[in-house]
């Protein structure tokens, strides 16, 4: 019997019952809602317009849980993001950062923006060449040389294919990076390697995947810090969650995003595919 999905309810999604605004201020000008790309627990992340070009907005989580609020828990994911985006200012494939974002004349404390990159997202049988992979690992060697760690190149939907061909990582929400002073230390270099390692390994599975074969990928050594974040997260907390979206009749079958009345854009592209 087919499930009657729906929409997630407000405790599910970042801004509640509400939508993201339909215009926001930022670097001194006015910018108009274009499209929502995803809505999810975290953040509302949508595209704005001027008349001249794009950004994109992510609106982190204010809705609180039951009386808990959480609008701390957006505060500090829109600084940690906009910190990881002033340590990769200079790469290209990482877009610029916008100043502090403005709705209705009053700043929006949970939002993050950054310009737009005209492109799509990596999708799941393009082959973009073994030229696109040498400028994404140069790309990750690169923000790798800033002390930071991506930590999620294993969502295809964070590699943007520009209109040009060439690469753009976006959503820094988990990277890691240490606090200036911590860095030095053998330790946290140490660790910040570790984690490193797991980018280069999504690095070298996503080449083969989309130059190669898929079935290739089961090949690929695996490093200790993947597996550890396998073990504590991906198989306990991913799992009980996606069994909890299927119970609240959100999702069906496995509990994957693209069983959603509205998934992000990215399952959207690839179910339209």
């Amino acid at each position: 019997m087919p499930v009657d999905l729906r929409q997630r309810p407000a405790l599910f999604r970042a801004l509640g019952s509400d939508e993201p605004p339909e215009a926001v201020e930022t670097d001194g000008r006015m910018w108009k809602l274009r499209e929502v790309f995803k809505h999810d627990s975290w953040a509302a992340t949508a595209l704005y317009e001027d008349n001249q070009e794009s950004i994109v907005v992510k609106f982190n989580r204010k809705q609180p849980i039951g009386v808990l609020p959480m609008g701390w828990l957006g505060r500090w994911l829109a600084f940690r993001e906009a910190r990881a985006y002033s340590l990769l200012v200079k790469l290209r494939g990482v877009p610029a950062s916008c100043r502090d974002v403005f709705v209705c004349g009053h700043q929006w404390p949970t939002a993050f923006a950054h310009r737009y990159i005209p492109g799509h997202p990596l999708a799941k049988d393009e082959r973009p060449g073994s030229r696109f992979f040498d400028e994404l690992e140069t790309l990750v060697h690169a923000m790798h040389a800033s002390d930071l760690a991506y930590l999620d190149l294993n969502k295809r939907e964070n590699v943007i294919v520009s209109d040009e061909g060439m690469p753009v990582l976006v959503d820094f929400q988990i990277h890691f990076a240490a606090w200036r002073g911590f860095q030095k230390f053998p330790l946290m270099r140490w660790f910040t390697r570790q984690l490193q390692a797991g980018d280069l390994y999504h690095l070298q599975k996503l080449r083969v995947y989309h130059t190669i074969c898929p079935e290739a990928t089961a090949q690929l050594p695996i490093p200790w810090s993947s597996k550890l974040w396998r073990l504590i997260y991906v198989h306990p907390v991913q799992w009980l969650r996606r069994r909890l979206l299927v119970a609240l009749r959100i999702r069906t079958g496995d509990g994957l995003a693209c069983s959603e009345v509205e998934p992000e854009k990215a399952v959207r592209l690839a179910k339209d595919a």
